[in-house]
């Protein structure tokens, strides 16, 4: 059973905070389509999918970049790594100018992997997104581009949030 945000009970908290509590739950449930949909009928984790998806964007990335684009564990990076290493859907390339970076990129296998799982992707993001309008949608995206961009800046002003300051 869900349950949607419960509008009265903002006094209680305040706005933000229930907004922010709302954000929270639906960090944690966005993934069920994802694994429900598209990781499990492809027999992948949720986090190898994440990995797939990112390498099919940015191309040749490092695990810690991967890590910090996903704001994944750097565990969870290299796990999916080696899954993916393991089905030989990715390879690792030189980095011409840094022979400490190990990047890696879709192999040929992993990109014919990819394009196989990308109809499930595109499908459950339609299931997902059908109750927004268009012009919603691309608010939505213009929000959470701006709070991850917040974010990100938030280890600058940690001490000042922590203090109150903020």
């Amino acid at each position: 059973m869900t349950r949607s945000a419960d509008t009265t009970k903002l006094g209680l908290a305040g706005t933000d905070a229930q907004l922010l509590i709302e954000l929270l739950k639906f960090a944690t449930v966005v993934t069920r389509p994802m694994k429900a949909t598209v990781a499990a009928h492809h027999d992948l984790s949720v986090n190898e999918l994440r990995v797939l998806m990112c390498l099919s964007g940015e191309g040749a990335l490092a695990g810690q970049e991967i890590a910090g684009l996903m704001s994944m564990a750097p565990m969870n990076v290299s796990r999916a790594l080696a899954r993916l290493e393991a089905l030989g859907w990715i390879e690792r390339v030189e980095d011409g100018h840094d022979r400490r970076r190990q990047p890696v990129q879709l192999s040929k296998a992993g990109w014919k992997a990819y394009n196989s799982i990308l109809p499930d992707i595109r499908e459950t993001a339609r299931w997902l997104f059908a109750p927004l309008a268009g012009a919603d949608r691309r608010k939505m995206l213009a929000m959470i581009a701006k709070l991850n961009a917040r974010i990100e800046a938030w280890g600058e002003e940690e001490e000042d949030v922590s203090r109150g300051r903020r």
